[in-house]
């Protein structure tokens, strides 16, 4: 049986152009919190430094002393689903929101300090949602959600619904992910058909744009596990087999990739953060790595981290990261 955890670490001292990893860990499992399930496949901190959990059992949260869980109930107005695969957050006009994409639909719930209130989930019977499985949410920096499933991609404005599929933009209508640039370009990464390049800047008509083909691109894959967008318009993406840097919008420009070979843990990626000092982590099915520019550091279950299946990373408001495991 696994024993799985969250784990939270924080590196505490730099001198120099060395640095030196002071290893504070701290593990949360269902048997020694209030976390609902140990399947942890999200993570997102609020503005108000809550920490959320999505998991395969409902949604938790933590503000460092009182834990709180949210499970779907047909009777009432809660989670569309308690199979969570993604969880970002909105600071909107409304107040403080959570996005959270489900098997069965998405939610929206407001997070303010007063108070935590749910919505109506979002279905495809009841909205322009493409599919109710749902794996990845983004909110860009206009306020559009955007919403990756199994069968394309659905972007919702507030009032207004739009979809994308292979039959107009997309590569491939299974979406694993999505990164976005502060300049309207939407990165979203497919299962079979690498990145597909959408460009909506909120104001003008959603554009497409060249895939990125990982027979003729630097993808090392054509699945597309994580998108990590960094605040200059560079993109990392994560593969089943190593990882990939673009730092252009060119298509066959300005790629180079990073495999164990180079000092990642595991070739198999599944999430993409930048922390507060410009370093890249890496979670992986074989632990976790971070990339300075320069050199890799790498901790695994010796170090620790006791889930080396790392679905999820997260930076809190302090610095200090939070992993989720299987």
């Amino acid at each position: 049986m696994k024993i799985s955890k969250i784990l939270i670490y924080s590196t505490l001292l730099i001198i120099g152009a060395n640095i030196l990893w002071a290893q504070n860990w701290h593990s949360y499992t269902r048997e020694n919190s209030g976390l609902v399930s140990n399947e942890v496949r999200s993570i997102c901190i609020d503005a108000n430094g809550l920490k959320w959990f999505g998991t395969d059992n409902g949604l938790s949260n933590y503000d460092g002393a009182t834990w709180l869980t949210f499970t779907a109930d047909t009777s009432k107005t809660t989670l569309a689903h308690n199979s969570i695969n993604d969880i970002v957050f909105e600071a909107s006009n409304y107040g403080p929101e959570i996005w959270l994409a489900t098997d069965n639909g998405v939610s929206v719930m407001g997070v303010s300090l007063d108070a935590i209130t749910m919505a109506t989930p979002y279905r495809k019977d009841n909205t322009g949602l493409i599919s109710n499985t749902v794996y990845a949410a983004l909110v860009d920096n206009k306020h559009i959600k955007w919403f990756g499933t199994d069968s394309g991609v659905s972007s919702f404005t507030g009032s207004d619904w739009s979809s994308f599929t292979n039959m107009n933009f997309l590569s491939n209508n299974h979406i694993l992910s999505i990164g976005a640039d502060k300049d309207g370009w939407k990165y979203i990464g497919t299962k079979g058909g690498g990145i597909s390049r959408i460009f909506d800047n909120g104001i003008d008509a959603v554009t497409s744009a060249s895939p990125y083909d990982y027979s003729w691109s630097g993808l090392l894959s054509d699945s597309i596990y994580a998108v990590c967008v960094l605040e200059n318009g560079d993109q990392w993406y994560g593969t089943d087999v190593g990882a990939a840097f673009h730092d252009t919008t060119e298509t066959k420009e300005g790629w180079d990739v990073f495999t164990t070979d180079s000092g990642l843990v595991h070739n198999f990626v599944q999430a993409i953060v930048e922390d507060d000092r410009g370093i890249i982590w890496f979670g992986t099915r074989g632990g976790v790595s971070n990339f300075d520019g320069f050199s890799w550091t790498s901790f695994t279950s010796d170090d620790s981290l006791i889930g080396n299946n790392v679905l999820d990373i997260a930076v809190d408001l302090d610095g200090s990261l939070w992993f989720a495991t299987d």
